[in-house]
């Protein structure tokens, strides 16, 4: 397929082209289309491929052709990687496997030690009023997602989660809990991901793991990327960074933006296609 567009948008999901595990809605969908004239578009999310099918469909849904080879899907930090075609959805690119990489033992050890914490988690008297699901680990192949919550935990427990992990830094807790075992997570990264959960990976398997795959593979002229997670310790951190004016890769060049919400999102969207039409960049 030819290329002709010099640019690629990445794009977080969750608090940043929708509302946390929403649907996206028709003013970003209009404004995802007035930048996909001007770059190539890759929504870039720790959420799973089920997850961003379900939430952002409706973006190319009956579209196909107008997408043909310019949106990219990349769930779990970008190791999985997908094309939106006129025929659908592409078969995995490129994907990347945990077990493979950490071994079934450490893999299994890692799960015994988050069915350790999520106990400790429940008992902690500050949840005593927050119902509990019981869906609190989802294993994503290349990210494990904790939610010691529950990940289909109602909008109304999980902002009550948030009020507590807000006061009470219970996240950031747990990340000293989890690396405090015998090395167990050497070699492994654990972030905050959205507000309510933990995401465990590899190192470098964040996302900036997709960069070098638009940037040298694909030969663009310029990767840009907007979230809303970009403070340390959070999932888009290093992303935002390795783009924004510190970045390696374009030094004194800034193409990292931080949205507070999906209307800021369309906003900076504009701003990307006037810096881009006027090279500022």
């Amino acid at each position: 397929m030819e290329q002709k567009r010099q640019h690629v948008v990445l794009l977080d999901m969750d608090g940043t082209l929708t509302e946390a595990r929403e649907k996206i809605n028709e003013q970003t969908i209009k404004s995802l289309m007035r930048l996909s004239l001007h770059a190539t578009i890759g929504i870039l999310t720790g959420s799973k491929m089920e997850d961003l099918v379900y939430q952002c469909e409706e973006l190319w849904e009956s579209r196909e052709s107008f997408w043909d080879g310019f949106l990219y899907l990349l769930p779990c930090n970008g190791t999985k990687c997908y094309q939106v075609t006129k025929d659908g959805i592409s078969e995995a690119i490129y994907e990347k496997d945990m077990k493979s990489h950490l071994g079934e033992k450490k893999l299994s050890n890692v799960f015994k030690r988050l069915q350790t914490a999520q106990h400790l988690a429940v008992s902690d008297k500050i949840f005593s009023n927050v119902f509990i699901e019981h869906d609190f680990i989802d294993y994503r192949g290349s990210l494990i997602n904790w939610c010691p919550i529950g990940r289909s935990a109602s909008k109304d427990m999980r902002a009550r989660f948030s009020e507590i992990d807000d006061k009470e830094n219970f996240r950031s807790t747990m990340i000293e809990y989890l690396k405090s075992g015998n090395n167990m997570f050497e070699g492994m990264t654990i972030a905050k991901g959205g507000l309510t959960s933990l995401d465990i990976f590899p190192n470098d398997w964040d996302k900036t793991y997709p960069i070098p795959y638009f940037d040298a593979d694909l030969n663009y002229h310029r990767v840009w990327f907007v979230g809303d997670a970009c403070e340390p310790g959070r999932n888009d951190y290093e992303v935002y960074k390795l783009l924004s004016l510190e970045g390696v890769f374009y030094e004194n060049v800034g193409t990292s933006f931080k949205t507070c919400n999906v209307k800021q999102t369309n906003s900076i969207i504009d701003l990307i296609i006037r810096r881009i039409n006027n090279c500022e960049y």
